[in-house]
């Protein structure tokens, strides 16, 4: 019995190593932190997940799809002026990333974004009239940048699909 446990514990060891290779060759991203401004149903919130583990749970109807949204959004999905906020002007999201990966880098080269040493701030403004205005280092750029940002940046996994009318 000792025989198979020092086996199985000698194989998760090295599935570890592995995953931390893996993780190192590709580099490393971090979401730092989210701001939502004027974003469906919330007013202003700014969330740090620099620390420790983070995990979004709450009561149905406690704003979790909302926050989701609003990555979404900031990651270039579609809006509408139906996300801002009843009698507000516009929305805003703003990511904070740290990121060290490699095509994160050739994604900055390719469309010129200015660099600084990893962090990323990403964000966007949506306004009344439908137009939103994306932003990374405080350039203005392109959703198509935005969006092949994203793709190296962040992965959401949930349990359902969320909908724009989900947000509401």
């Amino acid at each position: 019995m000792q025989k198979n446990a020092v086996i199985f514990l000698l194989f998760v060891m090295q599935c570890v190593m592995i995953c931390v290779l893996y993780r190192v060759r590709l580099g490393i991203n971090m979401l730092l932190g989210l701001h939502v401004k004027n974003f469906a149903i919330i007013d202003e919130v700014e969330l740090d997940f620099r620390d420790n583990l983070n995990i979004l749970s709450g009561e149905t109807g406690s704003g979790k799809s909302i926050l989701i949204g609003s990555l979404n959004c900031a990651l270039g999905g579609r809006v509408s002026k139906e996300m801002i906020r009843k009698d507000a002007e516009f929305a805003y999201v703003e990511l904070y990333f740290y990121s060290e990966d490699e095509g994160v880098k050739r994604v900055f080269e390719k469309y010129e974004l200015p660099e600084d040493e990893g962090q990323i701030l990403i964000s966007r403004r949506i306004m009344q009239n439908g137009r939103s205005v994306v932003k990374v280092n405080g350039e203005p750029t392109t959703q198509a940048a935005v969006k092949e940002l994203a793709e190296f940046l962040l992965d959401v996994h949930g349990q359902y699909m969320l909908s724009e009318s989900s947000w509401r």
